[in-house]
């Protein structure tokens, strides 16, 4: 395969530095667009610019010889996107669409635009692309938002896919313990029992990074041309399950001797997602084993020092804004 000039905004995130590294190791060039809010560090590499820089702030200069472009930059998590709800609307949305546009003046070839299911937000029956949104949360919303304004820059000249992302599980640089299958491990190892999020019985399609990761391989300018202007949903049917059910997988792999610890407020959002589309029209890619996966999250933990404000998105945030209350802005 020809190398491919990326450019990836929020590329220093929890899917970012990943994404980065399995860019680069098949000898593709890569420019990183972030804040560096987590101080996420690169290894050197002639095939890696670093470009610490707000996304708001980009130029159309800044796109120059790039081919495609992964726009993974938002306010993540939905007790994050609520700090400031205006913010995230402007950075998860309207900036994401400012984005495309400077992308597609620059003569950038494609585009793919990184959502999330959460844009479902409750539904009883199983959702795939053609179905009714239920956005609950500015996250949410926000998503959608960026959606319409992404997809409305595509044509025969700009190529635009939209990934509606399952929730996330796995080991990265810019390590997050926030998301349900990583917390859920940390809180075994760490405390001997599982915490869980009331009432269990809420679906939520879980992917591993890995996963995604080769997802955002597969895509080429020839994939980009056939499915222009569509969306898919990231994730595999087979880990389409309740927090319940990932309790008693994560259990499981763990050796199966942790209680539940039950905490919250029942969590309304609940959606079981159809993967089929992307299944049946994305190129095949490598599917890892959950329990694999799962280990190296557990030998991580093993393996680190954990910083709990760091590694969850929201308490890092808070801190940040505490230090200095223009921090996001």
């Amino acid at each position: 395969m020809a190398k491919v000039n990326y450019l990836i905004t929020g590329g220093a995130g929890f899917v970012g530095c990943s994404l980065v590294e399995s860019l680069i190791n098949n000898d593709n060039y890569v420019k990183v667009v972030d804040k560096f809010f987590f101080k996420t560090k690169f290894d050197d590499n002639k095939n890696l610019t670093l470009l610490n820089k707000d996304v708001r702030d980009l130029e159309i200069e800044d796109f120059k010889d790039i081919d495609i472009v992964i726009d993974l930059a938002s306010i993540s998590n939905d007790p994050s996107a609520e700090l400031n709800p205006i913010l995230t609307y402007q950075i998860n949305g309207e900036t994401r669409g400012r984005t495309s546009r400077l992308a597609k003046e620059a003569g950038v070839f494609g585009y793919i635009l990184a959502s999330s299911c959460s844009v479902y937000g409750f539904n009883d029956l199983v959702v795939d692309e053609s179905s009714s949104v239920n956005p609950l949360t500015t996250y949410a919303y926000a998503n959608l938002l960026a959606e319409k304004l992404v997809l409305s820059q595509s044509d025969e000249n700009f190529k635009v896919i939209v990934f509606r992302q399952a929730t996330l599980f796995g080991v990265s640089k810019r390590m997050r313990l926030d998301l349900v299958v990583n917390g859920m491990v940390y809180s075994g190892i760490k405390n001997g029992s599982i915490n869980i999020l009331r009432d269990g019985n809420q679906k939520r399609p879980i992917l591993s990074l890995n996963e995604l990761n080769n997802r955002f391989l597969s895509i080429d300018e020839k994939v980009l041309t056939k499915h222009n202007s569509e969306i898919f949903n990231i994730g595999n049917d087979d880990l389409n399950l309740s927090i319940d059910s990932i309790y008693e997988k994560i259990n499981s792999a763990l050796g199966g001797s942790f209680e539940k610890n039950w905490y919250g407020e029942p969590d309304h959002r609940s959606y079981h997602v159809s993967f089929q589309k992307s299944h049946d029209l994305l190129p095949r890619i490598e599917y890892p084993k959950f329990f694999d996966e799962v280990e190296k999250i557990s030998q991580y933990i093993h393996d680190n020092e954990i910083d709990e404000i760091k590694t969850n998105t929201l308490k890092w945030y808070q801190q940040l804004l505490k230090n200095n209350p223009d921090a996001l802005n």
